[in-house]
């Protein structure tokens, strides 16, 4: 009788004693340096192997038909041909992982390998978390889509799933998982429903201006090309001078020297127009009131009273060395040789 009343008492199902601080794990610097691996399934007639890398959150899944050790070192080779050795990993104590051949495994690639305790699945959290929201999300991916359970679309459905995971935000690390692994967010069929950009905002609205601007005009000058430029030694009436192109400075600007005077001074391409044209007194250019270069013929009238141009533009004429083309703010020169001004007719 008292041996067991001693034995049910070593038999007694105590309670649990109080949990343990916690202590997470430090934090890695880098990516892919430490790795949380762990095991999920059977579902579907499958295993799932699962990779977490502690930095980033990146995931990767494996669906496996046994979990030996030889299959799970092939699948662990596999990513790290893409991904590079890891310094660490972290496991559970499953036969697979703790066997010899696994053992030689990490040696030889030099992997520290930490084993969790058993029974105590916190330990290794980052893997056990994964796990568990992959069975939940797969379960109701495999049920929503009343699939045939086949291969193709089991392997569907993971990629899906990681997908999304990868590019959704993590709330340990603000940021997803490919910004951290990558640097970039992946594409997504949801890339194309983003807003424009302020750039593509601003070069759609200038295709918008180009196409209903007025200005025609493309027309490209040569340097040492002789030229008429406007200019402003007057502002408020402003006339042409006789220049050379010096050198094209923008895609409408070029520098231009003045013919009597070899001053330099930048002009837009609206504010220069070829020589080659003739110098007769039967054909000149003028500016009108709007500022606009408007082309004047000889009356072709048999009206006697039609009469010639009384006066030809100094600017054309040979003999205006004499005249100043200095630009002065103030407009107070009197000098207004050169000026075009509008034909009248008697």
């Amino acid at each position: 009788m008292h041996k067991i009343q001693t034995f049910s008492i070593t038999c007694v199902h105590w309670a649990s004693p109080p949990k343990a601080e916690l202590i997470p794990w430090k934090p890695t610097d880098s990516v892919w340096s430490r790795i949380h691996i762990d095991f999920a399934g059977p579902k579907f007639n499958h295993y799932f192997l699962i990779v977490v890398d502690s930095h980033s959150k990146w995931v990767e899944v494996f669906k496996m038909k046994t979990i030996t050790s030889a299959f799970t070192i092939s699948k662990l080779r596999e990513f790290f041909s893409r991904l590079g050795i890891p310094d660490i990993i972290v496991s559970d104590n499953g036969t697979q992982l703790k066997s010899a051949e696994f053992n030689d495994f990490t040696a030889r690639n030099n992997i520290e390998h930490i084993f969790t305790s058993p029974g105590h699945a916190a330990t290794n959290g980052q893997a056990e978390n994964f796990v568990k929201t992959f069975k939940k999300s797969f379960i109701a991916s495999v049920n929503s889509a009343n699939l045939n359970n086949t291969t193709r679309d089991l392997d569907t459905i993971i990629n899906r799933i990681l997908l999304d995971y990868r590019n959704t935000i993590h709330c340990t690390t603000g940021e997803t998982p490919a910004k951290l692994f990558f640097g970039r967010t992946l594409c997504t069929r949801f890339s194309n429903l983003r807003p424009p950009t302020v750039r593509e905002v601003i070069e759609n609205k200038q295709e918008i201006q180009k196409r209903n601007f007025k200005g025609k005009r493309n027309v490209v000058f040569k340097k040492g090309q002789s030229v008429m430029i406007t200019n402003y030694k007057d502002p408020n009436n402003p006339s042409w001078s006789q220049a050379t192109i010096k050198h094209k400075i923008g895609p409408r600007t070029y520098t231009c020297v003045y013919t009597h005077n070899n001053k330099g001074i930048n002009r837009h391409l609206d504010q220069i127009r070829d020589q080659s044209f003739s110098l007769d007194d039967s054909l000149y250019y003028e500016m009108n009131e709007t500022g606009n270069e408007s082309l004047v013929l000889p009356s072709t009238s048999n009206d006697s009273k039609a009469k010639d141009p009384e006066w030809k533009p100094d600017a054309y004429s040979k003999n205006s060395d004499s005249a100043t083309d200095e630009e002065t703010p103030d407009g107070q020169n009197n000098q207004e040789g050169r000026k075009l001004r509008p034909r009248k007719d008697g």
